[in-house]
């Protein structure tokens, strides 16, 4: 079977083929994703989801970006359905939604094996980067994208190396996000990350939910009221009681006066224009801007 034709055989994330190895006690049928740019509140969202009695939360897990991620599983299941010498992955007819699945089964029996006998949360904002693919390798999978005004969050990421040799000493350069001090980097970042979540959420609205974190904050009970819905979890205070209390990996030194994350004013002419020609068209679809106000924050209007 031609590879393109073994594609077209896929069963929009059918999770029949796991079924059975889902129903074992134990093992999470319904993982929860946060996904979004770095620095847009992913974390605080999973701390204070993990106050739920029906969730669990623990660090940013990393290792399925690192096994899986840039396109790295397909690649595997493609050459083998390619290659001259059969593979046991053609002999067998292991499609690629059946393969997909099953690494992820095997992922989620570790995570399932520390949740405590509760559904699981991972909050790695680099795994936005590969949401198509954890949709098919958790075809049970819901996904929360937190999205943050792109301006604070650029000026978050900007100040965050600085953070972390303040609190922990320097930090390897290895284990530094490339965006760290990189004003250019950190406006592709964040618009590519949104974007790549808005994609999926119009592809697959029963599965992904957005959720601006400036309405969050300003209206806690109904945004955590819609998030529960979503979930299919219980309504519950402690959730909107944590994410309304101390911030969580602030990007501003301990004891330091905290900048107005509104106020982009000490950005110069040349940083505001980096930012509007890449991350622009994301801002004004998010609805923090309008292209008028755009204009005139660029040309140092008050807006």
């Amino acid at each position: 079977v031609p590879v393109s034709r073994a594609r077209d055989c896929r069963n929009d994330m059918s999770i029949d083929h796991l079924r059975p190895y889902l129903e074992v006690e134990g093992i999470c049928r319904n993982p929860v994703f946060i996904i979004g740019s770095p620095r847009s509140g992913t974390t605080a969202l999973a701390r204070a989801l993990g106050q739920h009695p029906e969730l669990w939360v623990s660090k940013e897990s990393y290792v399925l970006h690192q096994l899986y991620g840039k396109g790295r599983v397909d690649r595997v299941w493609e050459h083998n359905w390619e290659r001259a010498t059969p593979s046991w992955l053609r002999a067998e007819g292991v499609d690629r939604d059946e393969f997909f699945g099953f690494l992820g089964l095997g992922l989620n029996a570790l995570f399932s094996s520390r949740s405590q006998g509760r559904r699981w949360v991972d909050q790695t904002p680099l795994y936005t980067l590969m949401v198509d693919d954890l949709a098919d390798m958790f075809p049970g999978a819901s996904f929360l994208h937190i999205v943050r005004d792109g301006r604070s969050v650029v000026r978050s990421m900007t100040s965050f190396q600085d953070v972390f040799d303040d609190l922990q000493g320097e930090v390897l350069s290895d284990e530094m996000p490339p965006w760290a001090g990189d004003f250019r980097l950190a406006c592709e970042t964040w618009a590519d990350c949104v974007q790549r979540a808005w994609r999926f959420e119009d592809a697959h609205p029963d599965r992904c939910l957005t959720t601006r974190n400036e309405d969050l904050s300003a209206d806690l009970d109904t945004g955590f009221r819609r998030i529960h819905t979503f979930l299919g979890v219980e309504p519950d205070d402690a959730p909107a009681t944590s994410f309304g209390g101390a911030r969580i990996n602030s990007s501003f030194r301990r004891g330091a006066t905290r900048p107005n994350d509104a106020n982009w004013d000490d950005w110069g002419i040349e940083l505001r224009q980096v930012f509007v020609e890449i991350a622009g068209p994301t801002l004004v679809r998010a609805g923090y801007a309008s292209p008028d106000e755009l204009n005139r924050w660029v040309t140092c209007a008050t807006v």
